[in-house]
Order: structure tokens, then sequence, then C-alpha cells
């Protein structure tokens, strides 16, 4: 057999603005080859139009493929040659594009009921159907709105630390975070209803600390007492009151919580379909 030697279409030290080399004339076939005009000049730029096309005619096709394999594995399953978990795993591969923002987006909706009903179960009371932990911020000052307001607006990796709620750093903190020039609690509280908290506590200050300055040092000590009762009272009302849910399923919720976040984002991202082309 004769062998052929394989000559490099662009040499390593001849080529010009035309393509052609000293083997291979400029009017030479070779150059319109597509494949080499890539080679040369690189991947050619596609208008806006023309992507919209590809990728119209690409989801096209897949989605005849996708449609043809689904129809393909019902068969199977029908037959029973394949068992429904396996059949979920094979057909799950397929569903994507729409069809898998549809069923996404089903999934995500089922994870969001199962979210709610394990945690109604795990803070319910009777009667099951009413808000175990209600509240309303308090709208006349009071040392009782005062305590209120701090219990609500303070982190609880702070508020059980404190064991004076009258110190002047915890009021300089709540101030601060009430304010209505600063955004700390703009994710949380509304600057228009900050406005009207942030008046009665204010008010509030001035009230407990009439108080304190007429109790004498037995009376602080129990104010103290009481004021601790209180804040444990409310840090442990957020660990749930359930008698037959386990401390675990808090657990999975946040995991479900985290879980359901992370593919809202990946969703959210905008990729139309899996290995299709979209630039």
């Amino acid at each position: 057999m004769r062998k052929i030697r394989l000559i490099d279409v662009i040499g390593d030290e001849a080529k010009s603005e035309t393509g052609c080399d000293g083997y291979h004339a400029a009017a030479d076939p070779l150059w319109a080859n597509e494949q080499v005009q890539r080679l040369l000049h690189g991947r050619p730029k596609r208008d806006e139009n023309a992507k919209k096309r590809a990728r119209k005619e690409y989801n096209a096709g897949y989605y005849k493929k996708a449609k043809a394999e689904k129809a393909r594995l019902e068969n199977m399953l029908a037959n029973g040659e394949i068992s429904q978990s396996e059949f979920g795993e094979r057909v799950g591969k397929w569903t994507i594009g729409w069809y898998k923002t549809v069923a996404e987006t089903l999934e995500l909706g089922r994870q969001y009921d199962h979210f709610l009903s394990v945690f109604r179960k795990l803070y319910a009371k009777d009667p099951p159907n009413k808000n175990p932990l209600p509240y309303d911020w308090p709208t006349t000052p009071s040392v009782d709105a005062y305590i209120q307001i701090a219990c609500l607006c303070l982190p609880v990796a702070r508020l059980v630390k404190i064991d004076d709620p009258t110190h002047r750093s915890v009021q300089i903190t709540l101030k601060t975070a009430l304010s209505t020039d600063k955004d700390y609690m703009d994710q949380w509280i509304p600057p228009q209803k900050r406005e009207a908290i942030s008046a009665v506590f204010n008010s509030s200050c001035d009230l407990i600390q009439i108080k304190l300055n007429s109790l004498d040092r037995a009376s602080k000590r129990d104010f103290f007492q009481e004021w601790k009762d209180r804040r444990d009272g409310f840090i442990f009302s957020l660990t749930g009151t359930s008698t037959d849910v386990p401390p675990v399923a808090l657990l999975n919720l946040v995991a479900l919580a985290w879980k359901s976040m992370e593919e809202s984002e990946e969703n959210d991202e905008g990729i139309a379909v899996d290995g299709g082309e979209t630039s």
C-alpha cells in the first residue's frame, strides 16, 4: 500500500492573509472547507437572530428525542421491564429544557408544602390551625413594652447574654437598629413601621429608668430575675413545643430550606437546555 505523507495545512513559517502556503495555492478548494476556515479565522460570529434559530432547532430536535425516549421508558415500565424508581431515574435525565423547568417547579412546590407541614407539627398547639406564636408590636410606652421590643429585635445570640436590659449599651443598640436613618432592620421591619416602634421604645426607656430609680436593692434583684425568666422563656419558645416531633425534624427543615434555595438559584440562572448552545 502506498504511503501518503501528511502535510500541515498551515506551516510554522508560511502563512499569509489569504491563507495560502507553499503547498497549497490560493485557489485550492481546500481553503473553502468549513473546518479549515474555522481553523484559520475562528468560529464565525452569528447575529442574535441566527443564535435564536440555532437554539430553536436544537431544542426542537432535543424535545423529539426526549419525547420518544419517555414513551419508550413508559412502555418498558408497563411491561414490567423496569421498576418505578428506575423509570423515574432514567426519565429524569431527559426532562430538561422547559419540561425540566416545570418538573422542578412542581418539586419545589412539593418541598415547600412538606416544609410547612412539618413546621406546623413542630409548633402547633390546640387548636392546631391557630398560630402558636402570635405577637403584636406595643403601641403604648411601658416597662413591658420595653422588654417586649428588646426580645423581638435583639438577635438571640446577643439576647441570651444580657443580664441587665436597661444598660446603656442595650438602649443605644436598639435605638440605632430602630432608627429610620439606618438600614439594619430594613429586611425585617419596614421604615414606616420602625418609626412607630422607635417612638414607643424611646418613651419606654424613660419609664424603665424611673422604675429602676424607685426600687431598692432587693427589688432590683427581683426585677432582673424576672427579666431573665422572661428572656429565657421567649428564647425557648422559638425552639418549638411539640411533644411528638423530635429535634431532628427542625434540622431537616433547615436542610430543606437551603436545598430549596439552592435549586431556586440554579433555576434562575436561565440556562435554556442542558448541553444546548446558548451563546
